[in-house]
């Protein structure tokens, strides 16, 4: 029932909305095909959260209606900048590079923590040795780059200034790449 409800008021908001679209800046992703895919959100959004003491998501439109979302209604959103946000357990990650290997980062006080998945509904683990060497360990290539390429004073979320990229996703790519 209320699921059937939120979609009401979803495909309600939709027809009553002036701009159909033609100005929205933040678009729902609705799971991680739809990253590639154009903006088709008719949805005139000005923010996107978590709720408060709730595991719902809240879309904050620009006409002042809000939508209360379950959590597994959307895979993220991508926001007026295109920077692309994933929402998983709880909290919004930011998508630093997609490639196969996705980096993503959180901050939520002074620190920035790095993240990864494979693919885009992989799980979420945190950027460091051991959850690599779990996940990877039948890549001995990419563990054998990610020991011996990486230089004493980098970490694993180090970025490439001259390609662009971070390390993490050069090194995974450079290994698939070679077992094509």
């Amino acid at each position: 029932m209320k699921q059937i409800l939120i979609y009401t008021l979803l495909l309600f908001t939709c027809a009553c909305s002036t701009s159909y679209g033609q100005n929205s800046k933040i678009r729902l992703l609705y799971s991680s095909s739809d990253i590639n895919q154009p903006n088709r959100e008719t949805l005139d959004i000005k923010r996107v959260r978590h709720a408060t003491f709730s595991d719902s998501l809240v879309v904050r439109l620009k006409n002042k209606q809000k939508l209360v979302l379950a959590p597994n209604q959307i895979w993220g959103y991508q926001d007026e900048d295109n920077e692309l946000y994933r929402y998983y357990d709880g909290e919004f990650y930011h998508v630093r590079q997609i490639d196969g290997l996705i980096l993503y980062s959180r901050k939520p006080g002074k620190y920035t923590y790095y993240y990864f998945s494979q693919g885009g509904d992989g799980k979420l683990l945190s950027l460091n040795s051991s959850n690599l060497k779990k996940e990877f360990g039948n890549n001995p290539c990419f563990l054998n780059k990610m020991e011996n390429d990486l230089k004493w004073y980098q970490d694993y979320s180090s970025y490439n200034d001259r390609t662009q990229s971070y390390r993490m996703i050069e090194f995974y790519k450079s290994c698939n790449e070679n077992t094509l």
